[in-house]
């Protein structure tokens, strides 16, 4: 019993928590801790709330009043507030969920469940209407909304959001608006006599006038479902009918009904494909996009041996044919296709394995791109069988070979449909303009640097660096009159003339590369094509690749000069896609800002590492009003993050964050915890971290910040082929420098890492012996092997060849040297560093067996190291629920052992047998005379 009152305290403790102390135990407590901040705990970790999400945040027309929502407030549900931006009235609503504001901001419509609240925002009274389910326009918001009633009668209710007015359409289980909310289509259900009727309805919302457009003639016709274009005026309708097949109708405004355009039997539909449905209309709205389905394989028979005949001419490896077995080209049984709504012959976009729709239209449809990579998993054929384009005749089916190659390569149709852009990857990286009437191509960036407009790999490599033919940063959008397009380079933003009559212009000057800040439209994707209103500035959002600052810019098309500094500090506001790099880390890229309709108002989010997000308001975006103030972090013992930098031997300026406890002492000596991975981690410099279980081989920083460790988040850049040498210079540079601090423990340093940061740990604890403690999430431990193993969890579907190429610049046999020197496992026997590996068999990305080949060769050489891996879990590379907390639980405990001075809990002394498996955690630390 005794052990029993030592030992079950202690667990409890740490899954737990207490706020009188923060640490985990007495040792802790002593020798790390003076302030009496809490310790991140488990219940800290489930009842964490903030604004994770910006799924709920509106802003009224005249920007008086605001919504958004509390996540796991209560505990695992959320809170919606609405508010007013002055004066302090607030409405909390717990289970809410945002629709929008009434255009002339009397009203805010918000649900729960089933449910709509239609809340006054005058005299605070709330409607309550019973739902099955509710839809508004997309690009109309708070004009109209529309609702299926939850009794007996399913009528659908249209409410006009303006004057409260209401039409009331009878039994229906499909509607939509058009984009702009100028129109609802339905449909109609009712019974005449024993045949139930369905009708396909268009109601004009201004007058309220109704149009039957389609009508099942008998019991056997069925309604699929309907499509329609952007203008609200055409609708593809897709029938079942017993017998027939599907078939497709077409109705456009003036027609008396709907019309057949498409059925098995129409032309161009052979070779017993099959007409599935609609799926979309052309911009314009002249064809209907459908797809075509393939036969599907009948039974094998019996008599026959069952086997798989794996052939050196496989363009697709037998495993991925395994699990795709649709038709002997791998393709999937869909093939996208289109038809003119005249009911011409329908054509097949897609005809062969490896075609991809590459550029849909985008207003004027004459055409589409088709992009024809037929090199399957054979990827190292690329360069000399580089994928290519087509132009695709939308009217006629025509194909014309366009001078575009590589699988990097991009297309894009101008607004006007008189232009296609494209970016090619194998010639230095250029924009051109192909005129569609004539095929004349102009290379519109010939005249500057190679590969400007080309990522680099900068997440990887040292700034400057593109890999071969590399992809292209991305578009911004196209000029209001669609005479220029505005481009990208890594840093600034250029406008390019289509007729190539002018020079290219960079719009913001070259400030962003003099200055190396990353400048991007303020958009939350930046492919949408948007035409841009070039009489207003543009709003852009700006990253400080130096200094990790956030901001915004405002700069004029037209105009010469550097962009107008609006606001830059230590915070995060929003980091484009193309800016910052995202990664399950920390996930905070912020949030676009919300501008209110008709008022020169913004709502943004801004946060740092030691402040959680809020919601601020703006009218210039350089002074700010504060909505909110949640910040959950500030009762525990919370972090300080500052940038450091470092020389390491390989001449590169080694960068990382290095977070501090609260109640740092620089008296007391910590040990340190470097956490890393093939990415430029010092980015996160001012994202807020919110605590959770740690799920991978990366550790959570504020629950490890929170119990005396210091964390430093180290960036890993590398030169091609030697990923690992590089990755091994950054950590024992780092800790080298890290250890001339006297508040740090030079004895007690660790590291964590995950995936291919797997590698790189692998190879440093194989040839160092700094390290007191590895902590290892499925990495590589034999580059030979892993290189010649399938990748997918237990299926095992996909090569890992081009991976391994594209690290090391050739294959094994190319590169022999290199795949063996990197290879860890062949040098476990000079390791001297407790390793705690993480590795499940379901991992769908790196095979499992990467772990156990370290495990037993550690296992085999009597060295320290354990091997967690868990049931039924880690697919998605990592774990979640009960498993997470488990595996914080084994991580802190083992790096409390080996980093603190902690007694060992059971399981890192003597294990815990399998068939304990489930009945004992061996999470209880016991006195043992083995020193593990």
């Amino acid at each position: 019993m005794k052990y029993l009152i030592i030992c079950l305290p202690f667990v409890c403790q740490f899954l737990v928590g207490y706020s009188q102390s923060i640490a985990v135990d007495n040792v802790s407590s002593e020798k790390f801790t003076t302030i009496p901040y809490s310790i991140l705990d488990s219940s800290a970790i489930e009842n964490w709330y903030g604004f994770y999400s910006d799924e709920d945040v509106r802003i009224s027309s005249n920007g008086k009043f605001f919504s958004y929502s509390i996540s796991n407030k209560p505990k695992k549900r959320k809170t919606l507030v609405v508010g007013t931006v002055v004066g302090g009235w607030k409405k909390e609503v717990i289970g809410g969920s945002a629709i929008c504001f009434y255009e002339n901001n009397k009203k805010y419509v918000y649900v729960i469940k089933d449910s709509l609240y239609f809340l006054d925002l005058t005299n605070k009274n709330v409607e309550v209407i019973g739902i099955k389910k509710w839809i508004q326009p997309k690009n109309s918001i708070g004009k109209w909304l529309a609702w299926q009633t939850s009794d007996e009668k399913d009528e659908l209710v249209v409410r006009n959001l303006i004057d409260e007015h209401e039409f009331k359409l009878g039994h229906s289980n499909f509607c939509s608006f058009d984009e702009e909310g100028t129109v609802l289509w339905y449909t109609v259900i009712s019974k005449e006599g024993a045949q139930v009727v369905t009708s396909v309805m268009r109601i004009k919302l201004d007058n309220g006038n109704a149009t039957r457009v389609w009508q099942n003639t008998n019991s056997e016709q069925k309604l699929l479902g309907c499509v329609l274009d952007g203008s609200g005026k055409r609708i593809a309708i897709n029938i079942s009918e017993k017998g027939d097949g599907n078939s497709i109708w077409y109705y456009t405004e003036g027609m008396p009904n709907a019309l057949p355009i498409a059925n098995q039997k129409s032309p161009g539909i052979s070779g017993g494909l099959q007409l599935a449905t609609a799926f979309d209309f052309s911009p314009d709205g002249h064809y209907v996009f459908i797809n075509l389905e393939k036969p599907k394989i009948g039974r094998m028979p019996d008599s026959l041996s069952k086997l798989n005949i794996w052939s050196y001419r496989d363009t697709v490896l037998q495993s991925k044919q395994l699990q795709r077995p649709f038709d002997n080209d791998l393709e999937s049984p869909i093939l996208k296709s289109v038809i003119s709504v005249n009911g011409d012959s329908v054509i097949q976009l897609k005809q062969g394995f490896g075609d991809l729709v590459d550029a849909f239209p985008t207003s004027i449809s004459r055409f589409v791109v088709i992009k024809k990579d037929a090199n399957g998993d054979r990827l190292w054929q690329a360069r000399e069988n580089p994928a290519s384009f087509w132009l695709v005749s939308l009217q006629d089916g025509k194909r014309s070979l366009l001078p575009i190659k590589g699988a990097n390569s991009k297309t894009w149709f101008s607004p006007d449909g008189i232009y296609l852009l494209y970016y090619d990857s194998e010639k230095q990286g250029n924009y051109f303009s192909y005129e569609l009437a004539t095929g004349k191509t102009i290379n519109l960036t010939g005249m500057l640097p190679s590969f400007l407009f080309s990522k680099e790999e900068d997440n990887y490599y040292p700034a400057g660096y593109v890999f071969p033919f590399p992809s292209p940063v991305g578009l911004a959008g196209w000029l209001k009159d669609k005479s220029a397009v505005l481009v990208y380079d890594n840093f600034d933003i250029w406008q390019l003339d289509l007729q190539g009559q002018k020079k290219p212009i960079n719009l913001t000057n070259g400030y962003g590369r003099q200055r190396r800040i990353k400048l991007r439209l303020t958009i939350s994707a930046q492919e949408t094509l948007i035409c841009l209103n070039d009489e207003k500035p543009l709003l852009l959002t700006a990253f400080n690749m130096q200094s990790k600052e956030n901001g915004f810019y405002r700069k004029k098309i037209g105009v010469k000069g550097d962009p107008e500094l609006l606001t830059m500090g230590p915070y995060t506001y929003f980091h484009s896609d193309l800016a910052v790099y995202q990664f399950p880390l920390h996930k905070d890229p912020g949030m676009v800002p919300l501008k209110a309709a008709k008022a020169d108002v913004w709502i943004i989010k801004r946060g740092s590492a030691t402040n959680a997000p809020n919601y601020f308001l703006t009218r210039d975006f350089k002074s700010f009003k504060q909505l909110t103030n949640i910040q959950p972090q500030i009762r525990y013992n919370w972090l300080t993050a500052e940038l450091i930098s470092w020389s390491q031997p390989d001449t590169i300026i080694g960068q990382g964050i290095l977070y501090k406890p609260r109640n740092f002492d620089s008296t007391k000596k910590y040990p340190v915890i470097i956490s890393f991975y093939a990415l430029p981690f010092s980015q996160w410099l001012n994202q807020f971290p919110v605590p959770h279980y740690t799920n991978d081989g990366f550790i959570d920083i504020p629950w490890f910040v929170s119990r005396g460790y210091l964390v430093l988040i180290a960036d890993v850049i590398f030169r091609q082929g030697k990923m690992t040498e590089c990755g091994y210079n950054t950590l024992v540079s780092g800790a080298e420098y890290l250890s001339k601090f006297p508040f740090v423990d030079a004895n007690r340093i660790g590291i964590s890492t995950h995936s291919r940061g797997g590698q790189i740990a692998y190879y440093t604890v194989t040839h160092s012996s700094l390290f007191a403690a590895a902590f290892v999430g499925a990495g590589a431990s034999d580059m030979v092997s892993s290189a010649l193993e399938l990748s997918g969890g237990i299926k095992k579907t996909n090569s890992r060849f081009s991976t391994s190429e594209t690290y090391y610049g050739g294959n094994i046999w190319q590169r022999r040297e290199r795949y063996l020197s990197e290879s860890a496992v062949l040098n476990a026997d000079k390791i001297t560093t407790p390793l705690l590996i993480f590795h499940c068999m379901n991992d769908m990305t790196m095979p499992w067996e990467q772990g156990m080949e370290m495990y037993l060769a550690c296992w085999r050489l009597n060295k320290k190291c354990w091997l967690l891996e868990y049931d039924g879990a880690g697919a998605n590379h990592s774990v979640a629920g009960k498993d997470a907390k488990d595996l914080t639980i084994r991580t802190t405990q083992f790096f409390d052992h080996y980093l603190k001075g902690l007694p060992a809990p059971k399981w890192i002394t003597s294990g815990v047998r399998a068939s304990r498996k489930g009945f004992e955690t061996g999470y209880e630390s016991v006195e043992s005379s083995i020193n593990p």
